[in-house]
């Protein structure tokens, strides 16, 4: 897993990565975040890490996911997977599911229930 993507809560509209700063991002409960991806996606297998937070797993789309959430509350959690699969469907299908910001560091771009866009 080398392609990563960090998932952001917005307060408000987002359009540039200058704008990604703690007073326009909401905190995110792991264990939160942890059950709402449980629903959506059942089939994750999830790993308690201690104050390191939990590790999951998933294959999805024939690619695999690894997601990592906080122990407590953070404004940030990421998602890695496979660095052929540099545009996965999965990253748009939560954000709009979850009224989520990613921020895709590889190139640079910000994606939310609307698509991706340069940030």
């Amino acid at each position: 897993m080398s392609y990563d993507f960090m998932m952001f809560k917005p307060r408000r509209t987002i359009n540039a990565m200058a704008e990604i700063q703690p007073g326009n991002l909401a905190m995110q409960s792991g264990e939160a975040v942890k059950a709402e991806l449980s629903r959506l996606y059942p089939a994750i297998t999830w790993e308690y890490k201690g104050d390191r937070g939990w590790l999951g797993e998933l294959t999805a789309d024939g690619e695999p996911y690894e997601f990592r959430l906080p122990a407590g509350e953070d404004e940030c959690w990421t998602i890695a997977t496979t660095e052929a699969n540099s545009s996965p469907a999965l990253i748009a299908k939560l954000c709009a599911a979850l009224e989520l910001l990613a921020f895709d560091g590889q190139s640079l771009e910000l994606i939310d229930k609307d698509g991706s866009r340069p940030a």
